[in-house]
Order: C-alpha cells, then sequence, then structure tokens
C-alpha cells in the first residue's frame, strides 16, 4: 500500500474568497423545513455542478475539467515513488451527483458522485516497483479510469462569527472506486519494447494496481478538497447554505 508521505501543489490553493458572503446565483439552497431535505440537495446540486466545474473567478472556483496539478510526489511501499508534474485531470464535466446524506443533527454529509471516464496526463518520473515488476522511467502519462464512483464523507462544526453560524469542514474521507483502467506510461527503463511489455503486464493486472495505489489517490483528493472546501465555506453564512 502506498503511504508514508503526500505532498500536493495545487495553484488554486494561493486564492481567497475575501468579500464573499452569499451564495454563487447557480447553487441553489434548501430548507431544512422540508421531508425532502436530501432530495433538494441532490437536485440543486446536480444543476449547480455543471456550472461549478467551468469554474468562477468571482468566487475564486478554478476550472475543473481539465483540473490542473502543479506537482505531486507519492511514495510508497518497496521504495516505489512516482512524480507528476504539469498534471491534468480530465473528465469531471461529466460527474453526477447520484446521492447526498445530509445530516444536520450529526453535522455530517455523504456524498456519491459517478464519472464515466477520468483521464489523469502528465510527465511522470517512476522508481519502484508494482507486484512482481520493477519499473523505472522518466516521460508522459496518460491513465484512464472507467466508471468511476467516489464515495465522499464529511463531517463539520458550526461556529458563531459576528452574529452568524459558519461551517468548518474537519474531515474528509474518500472512497475511489472504478471498474477497470488502462495505464500508458512512455519511456519505461528507456526502451520502448520493454516499456509496452510492461504496460501490458499493468494493464493486464489493473484490478490489483488500482487497489493497491487508490489509498494515496484517495488522500490527494481528501486534501484537495478540504483546501479548496474550507476556505469557500468559511466566508458563507450557513443561513445561505441551509434556509428555515
Amino acid at each position: 500500500m502506498f503511504h508514508l508521505t503526500i505532498v500536493l501543489l495545487l495553484s488554486v490553493l494561493c486564492h481567497t474568497t475575501h468579500g464573499i458572503s452569499k451564495l454563487p446565483p447557480y447553487i441553489k439552497p434548501c430548507s431544512q423545513s422540508v421531508p425532502n431535505f436530501n432530495e433538494c440537495a441532490i437536485k440543486n446540486g446536480r444543476e449547480a455542478l455543471s456550472t461549478v466545474v467551468k469554474g468562477d473567478p468571482k468566487y475564486h472556483i478554478p476550472c475543473l475539467d481539465p483540473l490542473k496539478l502543479d506537482k505531486i510526489s507519492l511514495q510508497g511501499s518497496d521504495n516505489l515513488q512516482l512524480y507528476a508534474e504539469d498534471l491534468q485531470l480530465i473528465g469531471l464535466k461529466s460527474a453526477e451527483i447520484m446521492d447526498i446524506d445530509w445530516n444536520l443533527n450529526s453535522k455530517t454529509i455523504k456524498i456519491e458522485i459517478h464519472i464515466p471516464e477520468m483521464r489523469a496526463i502528465g510527465q511522470y518520473n517512476l522508481d519502484g516497483r508494482v507486484l512482481i515488476m520493477n519499473l523505472k522511467g522518466t516521460g508522459r502519462m496518460n491513465n484512464t479510469h472507467y466508471n468511476c464512483q467516489i464515495l465522499m464523507n464529511c463531517s463539520y462544526d458550526v461556529y458563531n462569527r459576528k452574529d452568524k453560524e459558519y461551517i468548518k469542514i474537519t474531515n474528509i474521507t474518500i472512497e475511489f472506486l472504478n471498474e477497470k483502467s488502462h495505464f500508458q506510461f512512455s519511456n519505461l527503463l528507456n526502451n520502448q519494447q520493454i516499456s509496452d511489455q510492461m504496460n501490458s503486464f499493468l494493464n493486464e493486472n489493473s484490478e490489483v494496481v488500482v487497489k493497491e495505489t487508490m489509498p494515496s489517490i484517495n488522500k490527494v483528493i481528501q486534501t484537495v478538497t478540504l483546501s479548496v472546501l474550507n476556505p469557500l465555506v468559511e466566508k458563507i453564512p450557513l443561513e445561505e447554505i441551509v434556509t428555515a
């Protein structure tokens, strides 16, 4: 399993949300008094997602398709190290919210999202071992995951500031599931023929590769989500998100 160190530099995290006190017009609030509160959250979330993915400079929401990551560094078992730079994640524009379970009493939110296809493209530097294969190389990567499911569990606190209540997200756990993956790392061991053979091996064992690598990917998603959401919700009162 990958563990130990995950370093993520995401350019959007440098932004703040000074001066924002209301939801963007395309994100509609839900009333906590209605019996179908979660159904309202799902409906409004689906309607907003297509606009949110495009980004909104006014609210410092970056374009999410492609989502550009400056650098990711992963370190894990068998001394495996993967560095990816100029990374682009493509496919979020096709994401669909399948379910939302927002419990106002326990201050928890569960969200299920389906993405038909997600691609990760960028420069990589890889050194280490996956399964029985020793891998080493530098070049381009183009990895695709099909029928992806993201299960997000969020917990938060509510605090008062200037007579208004605000949310602070305290914990997020992510589980990434997918049906199939296709890996393409160019220039493994500086030999195209060997590189093709190694990629074939990875694709033939894609389920095992994904199972081993997903804990680290989940951690990256958690870091990004928490770092993007908290600066936004700390500027918008809870009453703007959930009405009486």
